[in-house]
């Protein structure tokens, strides 16, 4: 078997691209379960639907319009403070696609811009009481949950700790499906999401070989997430070397993100050349009639 499943599309800036966590924002259109159920392929070489933090704008009409089986999303952990997670609107759509049979993969955000919290201070003793909120909703009912979303930005860069507090959430995660019996084994935890294996920063280079260290280590750890916001598809092979040789034969590595956004970003200072109409094109009162598609 591969050792890969790309489970996620965006084209979200690697930076983070929003403020994270659910609204209550409604999209106005069908966001309810059809009466059939979706059967959801295993998650080896899938396309999902991903919201990012959007979950709660899960619209179940768009996805039986691109007949998709597989959604992904993430989760602000700060949200947990935000009363009954399991209420939330997010969580509520979430938790829908699960019962219609769609698979799920949902990333836990940890989002501490001043730097991450101290194992066994009592900051990161709010860190794991959030934690045990979002896991006492999705284990057993997600299929993959994912420790981090994109760690190496969402630490204010401030990577003195990063491998020792997301070992120790996921030791944490880990520990918490031990204790609620064999239903809490339907979800996989995977580590994640690394980002810019395909130019990493000098000082990473230790942070990241300690990572896949620790997931390769780890018999409880079902892979890493990755997220591939690159300038070329040849980038995209960086993080295949990066990863794949560093796992497990069991293992496997998610791209819940991806994207071309670091190409894009090269030519945003382009300028905007005219576009020559073709000689076929029939001209009506000196203007060149353009037909567009609308993709929401």
């Amino acid at each position: 078997m591969p050792a890969n499943t790309p489970a996620g599309d965006s084209t979200t800036d690697p930076g983070g691209g929003g403020s994270g966590g659910s609204s209550s924002r409604s999209s106005g259109a069908d966001t309810a379960p059809a009466a059939g159920h979706v059967s959801a392929p295993p998650p080896v070489n899938v396309i999902a639907a991903n919201l990012n933090q959007d979950l709660d704008l899960l619209d179940f009409a768009q996805l039986r319009a691109v007949s998709a089986t597989w959604v992904r999303g993430f989760y602000l952990m700060q949200n947990a403070d935000q009363g009954d997670v399991a209420g939330q609107p997010g969580m509520k759509k979430l938790t829908a696609a699960v019962a219609d049979g769609y698979g799920t993969v949902l990333n836990l955000k940890f989002d501490y811009a001043q730097g991450l919290p101290d194992v066994g201070s009592s900051a990161m003793d709010v860190a794991l009481a959030r934690l045990d909120k979002a896991l006492a909703v999705v284990l057993g009912q997600v299929d993959i949950v994912v420790i981090g979303n994109e760690p190496f930005f969402e630490c204010g860069q401030k990577t003195g700790n990063l491998n020792a507090f997301y070992e120790a959430v996921a030791q944490h995660a880990i520990d918490y499906r031990k204790q609620h019996g064999a239903a809490a084994t339907k979800t996989q935890i995977f580590m994640g999401a690394l980002t810019d294996l395909e130019n990493p920063k000098k000082s990473d280079v230790p942070l990241i070989n300690r990572w896949l260290a620790y997931v390769k280590g780890n018999p409880d750890i079902a892979g890493t997430d990755c997220h591939p916001h690159v300038a070329s598809m040849s980038d995209c092979q960086r993080y295949l070397d990066s990863i794949v040789p560093r796992i497990r034969p069991d293992q496997k590595f998610l791209a819940t993100e991806f994207s071309l956004v670091k190409l894009y970003q090269k030519h945003l200072s382009d300028p905007a050349r005219r576009r020559r109409p073709a000689r076929s094109e029939p001209h009506v009162g000196g203007r060149v009639p353009v037909a567009a598609t609308h993709v929401r």
